[in-house]
């Protein structure tokens, strides 16, 4: 068997040495373009490829702006972190669109930084036989990880670098591999903002793990330390000596759940890598790039290697530009129970862009384009467009035939098809329709790979053409409608013919796992209601919208000349910088993180001060989202043809099945501010005879809770209808409940929340503002009155353990990796999300079947009624004035029967005039 050498590149810690080296001499181009990055990013990487010539290959970077589970242990983790420079942010688009082009595997998890994804690949590596394992990184952090086999690489001048293994590792910091997650625990880190133990430097940590191993071993023997100063100040700091092991740990078993084969390392996407350097003008990696064409176009690699076929037959792409060919194809649809389809569009708002060709494959070894609305440079049609209304009339037809349709993202081709082709609604809702994008989802939850090129990638080993190959990148990037016919046909065929194949793999393994129901009867007939909800949009109130800017507009201002009024000087408020120096240099306030001005930071400050400018700088960075999130953004988002604001619901987005909401987010509008509520005011009927009915589930989860655990306590509050929150808050404040305050029952909510993920006593007695011994106390008397919750999850988290993966009441499930890592951090979140999952995605389970039978009677039945918003547990209609109640009873009826607990299940009815009386 061949030696296998794998690469793991920091994709972030590479960009900033490459823009720090070019800082002081950007690299422009004709345009005045800096893209000294870029050069200098490629150039590592190819000469890296070049000179190296791994097996297996593959960048790693952090999920942008995405909080990590350290922030959920330490909201003030890397607080003090500088912003990134304004040169370098401008650049790094055209990076991450040159990576995402070239093929090389571009690998980011959400919830987690780069250093563990790296980490969790090379240890899979490790596991698996690899013989050389390099991480191209100068991470001290990643020095855990090092052995015999995972070295770190220090980039030196160009591919250069130093084999940094574990001699290095001990002779650099004075410790192997297996104690530095101590040493780092210990030291700190101030640029991560890690605490550490103060006072507790390089030469002591070393000392300290010489004699004692470990930090556990430290504590143990902390009266053996002679040295009374450091004695006392471990003691002191005991807290986030822990805290800091839990910060600095590596995760390696959750942050990369792929297989390994996916890095295989075939080649690079020249001609879109080409394309990209020639529109930059960056001709040194053009040549590079031609120099060693034998390196980066592997055979089975990139656009000019072919692609590898590992399927019985190989696919045949044909181009529907003439009567012949049309005949033709439509003979070979005649007997095809499978249909896979697919559309190329001019742009990617489904519901509004047009259709440019129709992409159809009746079996997995012959593939159609059809062009439809191809232009020249001038916008004219060309002449290889075939008869629209011909292939209209035919799809129409065979669209109500009793074929089963497979896409892969179906509700935006059904949105682009409908309209394109006037398909009507009853015809969708009668089409069985297939989704291998949710098909993948079910089969791996909250893996955030599910476009169709990876999916292909991992389950038939095949590098599909890249779309930047055929429309460029940056700006010169052009529409897919002025692509050549000669090129689009082969990329569009090729997305028919292996969404087919994809769905042959695909099927299977739902079968394994015994998902067929619930992905025939639930997932795919959830997808319908989203697509009808999404088609009807919602109604938004445009000039109540923009007064409201206006009045917000002066709000700001006012705020403003209040802030610069108390701190006597304007500044930029927004400016991190300069509102430190007026709040720390100029007022003389507390640093709480060292110069940071957070939102966490702000409001500790202010409840330790009531200073009245800190007051100021939250309302004002509230206002400012606030403005720009919704308030500016709202009014132009409303679809020009319908009037009606068009969001697209996620039916994959989360790992426990519950919806998401984009594009715009209408899930996520405030509600409880005052400028939030009259944002919410702003959602309307678009007929003056209809209103806003809203139907909400009552503390759902708790429900669910009650009913997976079988509680007695929790079961006999719901069926007695007693007040859980202020039955909870009577066991933990050990009080009769006729004696339970506002803010007694405020507290216990939290804990009763808190509880279902797994809310430890450090985090709750941050958000309660109380000692972590009070914090523990609550907890514990919480789980002495519900003692059915307690054996729950620790029943949950053993079945996890043997098991693998946790299930839905439905049967869903979903597998948990990290529970037997070794890893505390990491074993702890796997814990949480196996504990949550059965209640949160039970409950989506819930309200999906709800509106599955909702919807269907609307259908059936031809009701006045639109359902247009799924907010978590809430559901939003337009409906009639005069038929509001009855319309709201059967809902409410509806949502209560759609699953038998062992409580009762209660929904609220709500309507008004706009979603905020509604609600």
């Amino acid at each position: 068997m061949a030696s296998k050498k794998l690469m793991i590149l920091d994709s972030f810690a590479l960009a900033f040495r490459m823009y720090y080296a070019y800082s002081q001499n950007p690299l422009l181009n004709s345009s005045g373009e800096n893209v000294a990055l870029l050069h200098g990013y490629w150039g590592a990487v190819l000469r890296i490829l070049e000179k190296h010539e791994p097996t297996h290959f593959v960048i790693a970077r952090d999920a942008s702006h995405v909080k990590t589970f350290r922030h959920e242990l330490y909201p003030e983790y890397k607080a003090n972190r500088s912003p990134m420079p304004e040169e370098m942010k401008e650049q790094l688009p055209g990076l991450i669109q040159s990576l995402e082009a070239s093929g090389i595997p571009l690998l980011m998890k959400e919830g987690f930084e780069a250093d563990d994804v790296m980490a969790s690949i090379a240890l899979k590596a490790f596991e698996e036989g690899f013989e050389e394992i390099y991480i191209i990184s100068k991470d001290k952090d990643m020095c855990q990880i090092v052995n015999e086999r995972i070295h770190l690489f220090h980039l030196e001048k160009a591919a250069d670098g130093i084999d940094f293994g574990p001699k290095e590792v001990e002779g650099k910091y004075g410790l192997p591999p297996s104690q530095m997650r101590d040493y780092l625990a210990l030291m700190g880190d101030a640029s991560d903002n890690v605490p550490g133990v103060a006072k507790v430097g390089p030469k002591t940590a070393v000392n300290l793990l010489k004699e004692y191993g470990n930090i556990d071993n430290i504590y143990e023997n902390i009266d053996n330390i002679s040295k009374k100063s450091l004695k006392e100040n471990l003691k002191n700091h005991r807290e986030n000596a822990f805290l800091s092991r839990d910060l600095v740990t590596l995760q390696t078993q959750l942050a990369y759940d792929g297989d390994l084969s996916q890095l295989e390392y075939k080649g690079l996407c020249v001609d879109a890598l080409k394309e990209i350097f020639k529109s930059k003008e960056i001709n040194s990696l053009l040549k590079l790039l031609e120099k060693n064409k034998d390196i980066f176009s592997h055979e089975n690699g990139g656009i000019e290697g072919g692609k590898e076929e590992v399927t019985d037959v190989l696919p045949q792409y044909i181009c529907v530009n003439s009567l012949e060919a049309f005949e033709e194809m439509k003979s070979r649809f005649l007997n095809a129970p499978l249909i896979a389809v697919d559309t190329e569009t001019d742009g990617l708002n489904s519901m509004e862009c047009g259709l440019v060709g129709l992409c159809v494959a009746p079996e997995k070894g012959v593939g159609y384009y059809i062009p439809l609305n191809h232009v020249n440079d001038f916008g004219v049609a060309v002449e290889d467009n075939f008869d629209f209304e011909k292939v209209k009339n035919w799809f129409v037809e065979i669209f109500k035939t009793d074929k089963t349709f497979v896409f892969h993202n179906a509700k935006f081709d059904l949105h682009v098809l409908s309209r394109a082709f006037d398909i009507s609604l009853k015809d969708i809702y009668k089409a069985k329709i297939i989704d291998t994008l949710i098909a993948a989802w079910m089969l791996s939850p909250g893996d955030s790979h599910l476009g169709l090129d990876p999916l292909v990638k991992l389950h038939l080993n095949h590098q599909m053409i890249p779309i930047e190959s055929l429309i460029g990148m940056g700006k010169n990037q052009i529409s897919f409608g002025r692509t050549s016919v000669e090129k689009a046909f082969t990329y569009g065929a090729e997305d028919a013919v292996y969404t087919l194949r994809l769905w042959n793999v695909l099927k299977g393994k739902l079968e394994e796992l015994g998902y067929e129901n619930d992905f025939y009867h639930q997932e795919m007939e959830f997808l319908k209601v989203l697509f009808q909800m999404e088609s009807i949009g919602v109604g938004l109130d445009v000039y109540s919208l923009k007064l409201l800017e206006q009045d917000l507009s002066k709000g700001i201002y006012d705020l403003e000349q209040s802030i610069y009024s108390l701190a006597e000087e304007t500044f930029n408020i927004s400016s991190p910088k300069q509102l430190g120096e007026i709040l720390f240099d100029k007022l003389g306030l507390r640093q709480i993180k060292k110069r940071s001005t957070d939102a966490s930071v702000l409001e500790e400050l202010f409840y330790e001060t009531e200073n009245p400018l800190v007051a100021m700088v939250l309302e004002y960075r509230e206002l400012k989202k606030l403005q720009s999130t919704y308030v500016s953004v709202l009014p132009s988002l409303v679809n020009p043809r319908t009037n009606r604001i068009h969001t697209s619901f996620v039916q994959w987005g989360t790992a426990t099945g519950r919806l998401s909401s984009r594009d715009p987010n209408l899930q996520n509008i405030p509600i409880r501010s005052p400028l939030g509520k009259k944002i919410r005011a702003a959602f309307v009927p678009s007929d003056k005879n209809n209103l806003i009915l809203a139907l909400d589930y009552s503390q759902i989860e708790l429900r669910m809770l009650a009913h997976l655990s079988g509680d007695k306590a929790l079961i006999e509050s719901y069926n007695q209808n007693i007040d859980i929150h202020a039955r909870t808050a009577a066991a933990i404040f050990k009080t009769p409940m006729e004696e339970v305050t506002k803010d007694m029952r405020r507290n216990a909510k939290t804990i009763n929340f808190g509880v279902l993920y797994g809310m430890t006593p450090f985090r709750l007695s941050r958000d309660l503002r109380i000692s972590t011994t009070e914090a523990k106390e609550f907890i514990d008397g919480y789980f002495e009155m519900f003692t059915g919750v307690k054996n729950f999850i620790e029943e949950t988290k053993g079945n996890a353990h043997k098991n693998g993966y946790v299930e839905t009441l439905t049967g869903r499930r979903r597998y948990i990796k990290g529970l037997d890592g070794g890893n505390r951090v990491e074993a702890q979140m796997a814990e949480r999300m196996a504990v949550n999952t059965p209640v949160q995605g039970s409950a989506a389970d819930l309200i999906k079947k709800a509106m599955i039978v909702i919807q269907n009677r609307i259908n059936k039945e031809e009701l006045p009624l639109k359902m247009i918003l799924q907010v978590h547990d809430e559901l939003v209609f337009e409906c009639p004035k005069d038929r509001v109640e009855e319309m709201g009873q059967w809902i409410k009826t509806e949502m209560e029967n759609a699953m038998k607990l062992s409580v009762p299940i209660e929904a609220s009815i709500g309507y008004g005039e706009n979603w905020l009386i509604a609600h």
